[in-house]
C-alpha cells in the first residue's frame, strides 16, 4: 500500500510539473531549471525554439543521471525517478502536442483579454514556478524526484552532506547565464521562476535532514 501511494504521488507530481513547464514556462518562452532547462537550451540551439522534441531531450539527458541515483542514493529512489522521467517524457510531449493544436487553457485566458507583454510573462513566471515546484515537491516527498539535477543533488546530500537547494541553485544560475545570451528579459523572468520554485520546494519538501550513524570499534 505504501509503495502504491508513493507511486501515485510520483505520477501526480510529474503531471503537475509537466503542466507547469508546458502551459506556463514554454508559453512565456523562458527556461525551467535543471535538466528541463538544459533540454530547452538544447532545443533552442538546434531548432531555434525551446519546444520541439522537449520530452525526448529530457529523457536523453536524464539517462546518465538515473545511473548516478541508482549507484549513490538507493534503488527505490532510482526506480521512482525512472517512473517520473518516463512519464514526464510522455506528459510533456502530449501536452505540447495539445498546446500546438490550440488546447492550452492558460493561452486561451490570455487570448480572451490579455496580451503576452512583460506583465503577462511575469505572471506566467510566478505561476509556472509555483506549479512546477509543487509538482517536483510531490515527487521528492514520495522518495524519488522529477529527475535531472535533483538526482545529483540527492546523491551529494547523502554522500557529501552538501545542501540540496544550494547545488540546484548553482546549476540553475548557469542556465540563467546561458539564457541571458539569448535574451536578457528572458533571463530575468527565469530568475523570478527560479526563486518562486525554490521557495515552493522549500515549503512542501522538508526532508533534507537525515540520521547518520557512525560506529567506532577497535577494528
Amino acid at each position: 500500500q505504501k509503495t502504491l501511494m508513493m507511486t501515485l504521488y510520483v505520477i501526480i507530481g510529474t503531471l503537475i510539473y509537466s503542466v507547469g513547464v508546458v502551459w506556463c514556462l514554454n508559453l512565456g518562452q523562458f527556461f525551467a531549471g535543471g535538466v528541463t532547462g538544459i533540454s530547452q537550451l538544447l532545443s533552442h540551439a538546434i531548432f531555434g525554439k525551446i519546444t520541439p522534441y522537449l520530452g525526448i531531450f529530457i529523457a536523453l539527458v536524464n539517462i546518465p543521471l538515473f545511473l548516478v541515483g541508482f549507484k549513490h542514493v538507493s534503488l527505490k529512489f532510482a526506480v521512482l525517478t525512472l517512473i517520473s522521467v518516463g512519464l514526464q517524457t510522455v506528459f510533456v510531449t502530449l501536452l505540447q502536442w495539445l498546446s500546438d493544436l490550440g488546447f492550452n487553457p492558460i493561452n486561451q485566458l490570455i487570448s480572451e483579454g490579455m496580451i503576452l507583454d512583460n506583465g503577462t510573462r511575469l505572471l506566467l513566471a510566478i505561476i509556472g514556478g509555483f506549479v512546477s515546484g509543487f509538482g517536483n515537491s510531490l515527487c521528492l516527498r514520495a522518495g524519488g524526484s522529477s529527475g535531472g539535477m535533483d538526482v545529483v543533488a540527492n546523491a551529494l546530500l547523502v554522500k557529501k552532506s552538501i545542501s540540496f537547494t544550494k547545488y540546484s541553485f548553482i546549476v540553475d544560475c548557469c542556465i540563467i547565464g546561458c539564457s541571458a545570451l539569448i535574451s536578457v528579459p528572458t533571463a530575468l523572468f527565469t530568475v523570478v521562476r527560479l526563486i518562486v520554485s525554490i521557495l515552493t520546494v522549500d515549503k512542501f519538501y522538508r526532508i533534507y535532514t537525515y540520521v547518520k550513524i557512525q560506529v567506532y570499534t577497535e577494528r
